[in-house]
C-alpha cells in the first residue's frame, strides 16, 4: 500500500495556484481531483499524485519561489482538527510537539520532527520531499503557523535550505527575517527556546482537549481512509438498495471513474472483486445470524432473489447458502 496523503492540505495548493492568476481545475484534473473532494477529511491519495500535482504547479506558474506564498493562502481548516488545535496551544513548543505526534495524519511520509539543542528549538522537515516547491511551501507555513500564535514578530535564529539558491533569494530572507543558508544539509528553522516556550495569550486548555478528541478519532481510523476502504464503506451502505454499478460508486464518492480504477489498480484489485469480498464476508456474517431468513439476506446483499444469491454463494464456498446453515446448525 503506497504511502499517503490527507487531501484537505491540498486546498493550499489549490489557493496557491489561483494566487498566482491560474485556474487550479486542469491541474487537478490531471489526477481526477476536484474542489468539491478536497474539503473531506477522510480522503487521502498515494503522495505520487500529490508530488505530481505540485509539479504541474511548478510548470505552469512562472515563479520559482511561488512555494513560500503558501502561508497567505492557508488556512487552518487545510488541516481540519489538527489546524483548530494548533491555534489553542499554550506555547510553540506545545503546539509543535502537538503536530510532530500526530504528524502521520498529514501524511505518512515523514512531514516535520523537533529536536531541542541547548537553548534552541530545530524545527526539521523532512528531506523526502524532493520539489524545492514542495518544501518551500512547508518552510513558509511553519512560520505562518508559528506567526499566527506568537505574532509577526517572531523572528527564527537561523534558517537552512537543502536546494541551491533561486534567482529570488532574496525573498526567503524577506519571509524568514534571518540569515538563510542554502545547499545545507537539511531544511530546518531553529527558534530560541525562549519564544518556543513563552506563554501565549491564545493558549486555551479546554479548546484544546475538545479538538484533542477529534484528532485521536481521525488518527484511529486512518487505516480505513484510503479511497478503496471508502468505497467499501459505500458498498456495505448500498448493497441493501441492490448493486451500484463502479459508477454509480464514484459518483457517490465525489471522484472520477478514472480515479477510482487507477486506486483499484494500485490495490490490486478490481470493482467486481471488490464486491464479491464484501458480499461474501457478509453473507459468512448474516447465514450465522438463525434469526434472519436467508431470503432477506439474499436482498441485504443487493441480490434481486434468493436463487441468485444461491448460485453466487456455491461459486464462493462450493455450498449453498441452505447447505451453509443446515451445517452449522448441525453442530
Amino acid at each position: 500500500m503506497p504511502e499517503t496523503f490527507q487531501l484537505t492540505q491540498a486546498n493550499t495548493l489549490w489557493n496557491l495556484i489561483e494566487y498566482h492568476g491560474h485556474d487550479p481545475r486542469p491541474i487537478f484534473a490531471e489526477e481526477d481531483l476536484t474542489f468539491a473532494v478536497l474539503s473531506d477529511p477522510e480522503v487521502r491519495i498515494a503522495h505520487r499524485r500529490i508530488d505530481n500535482l505540485w509539479q504541474l504547479a511548478a510548470d505552469t506558474i512562472d515563479d520559482p519561489c511561488f512555494g513560500l506564498d503558501a502561508g497567505k493562502v492557508w488556512h487552518p481548516s487545510h488541516f481540519h482538527a489538527l489546524g483548530y488545535a494548533w491555534l489553542a496551544a499554550s506555547s510553540l513548543l506545545e503546539g509543535l510537539d502537538y503536530l510532530q505526534r500526530y504528524r502521520t495524519i498529514f501524511s505518512e511520509r515523514g512531514t516535520a520532527y523537533i529536536e531541542q539543542s541547548g537553548q534552541r528549538l530545530r524545527i526539521i522537515l523532512s528531506d523526502e520531499v524532493k520539489l524545492p516547491c514542495q518544501m518551500d511551501s512547508s518552510m513558509s507555513l511553519v512560520m505562518k503557523l508559528c506567526r499566527m500564535n506568537y505574532g509577526e514578530g517572531l523572528k527564527p535564529l537561523h534558517v537552512t535550505i537543502a536546494h541551491p539558491a533561486p534567482s529570488c533569494a532574496e525573498r526567503f530572507t524577506e519571509l524568514f527575517q534571518c540569515h538563510v543558508e542554502f545547499d545545507a544539509e537539511e531544511d530546518c528553522i531553529e527558534l530560541s527556546m525562549e519564544d518556543a516556550q513563552r506563554k501565549l495569550k491564545s493558549g486555551n486548555p479546554l479548546l484544546l482537549n475538545l479538538h484533542d478528541e477529534m484528532v485521536k478519532q481521525q488518527l484511529s481510523a486512518i487505516e480505513g481512509t484510503t479511497i478503496i476502504e471508502r468505497a467499501r464503506k459505500h458498498i456495505r451502505k448500498r448493497l441493501p438498495s441492490g448493486e451500484l454499478s463502479a459508477d454509480e460508486l464514484a459518483s457517490a464518492m465525489n471522484i472520477s471513474l478514472r480515479s477510482l480504477q487507477r486506486e483499484m489498480t494500485e490495490a490490486e484489485t478490481t470493482y467486481r472483486e471488490l464486491l464479491r469480498s464484501i458480499r461474501q464476508d457478509l453473507a459468512a456474517e448474516y447465514i450465522q445470524d438463525s434469526l434472519m431468513s436467508l431470503t432477506e439476506v439474499a436482498f441485504l446483499l443487493g441480490y434481486a432473489d434468493y436463487s441468485a444469491f444461491s448460485r453466487a454463494h456455491k461459486r464462493w464456498t462450493g455450498q449453498s447458502p441452505r447447505e451453509l446453515r443446515l451445517a452449522q446448525t448441525a453442530k
